[in-house]
């Protein structure tokens, strides 16, 4: 398989380095049998998707030029919150790219329970979102009087 690997830190300014996420995620793919075909490197905090070398792994996930991108961690991805980071990976999902983060192997589309792996925490990321959406729906003064009367308010119950 051939295997792009996500590298990112915050800042250029802080002595902050992607070298060793990138020497574990070369040796990773080593021992996979993956062939390193490119590193993408962001120096930028990672709240929104534009960024550099992130546009650019989804301009080359979309052309086919890899089989995986591999990361260190979500949140070396991004951090834009769980909602928008599987809406990422199941873009990538839809060029027909695998995802994996290095160290948590739950967070990974590899093998044959790859998609089982994240059908949970997608659903829930989106069951999540879904019920902070209609918050604004049951009205500011409904919630307010039922949080007074001592009970619990949960924005999907």
């Amino acid at each position: 398989m051939k295997a792009a690997l996500y590298a990112r830190v915050s800042t250029k300014d802080k002595g902050q380095d992607t070298a060793n996420q990138l020497f574990q995620l070369r040796e990773y793919c080593t021992r996979q049998g993956w062939q390193v075909v490119e590193e993408y490197i962001d120096h930028e905090s990672a709240k929104s998707g534009d960024r550099a070398a992130f546009k650019r792994l989804f301009t080359d996930a979309s052309r086919r030029k890899f089989d995986v991108v591999v990361v260190w961690a979500l949140d070396r991805f991004t951090r834009e919150g769980v909602f928008e980071t599987f809406t990422y990976i199941e873009k990538l999902r839809g060029f027909k790219i695998a995802f994996e983060s290095y160290t948590e192997a739950h967070f990974r589309t590899t093998g044959p329970a790859g998609a089982l792996m994240l059908a949970v925490p997608v659903s829930t990321a989106v069951d999540s979102y879904r019920c902070t959406e209609s918050i604004p729906q049951k009205g500011p003064t409904a919630v307010m009087e039922t949080q007074s009367a001592g009970v619990a308010v949960s924005a999907c119950g």
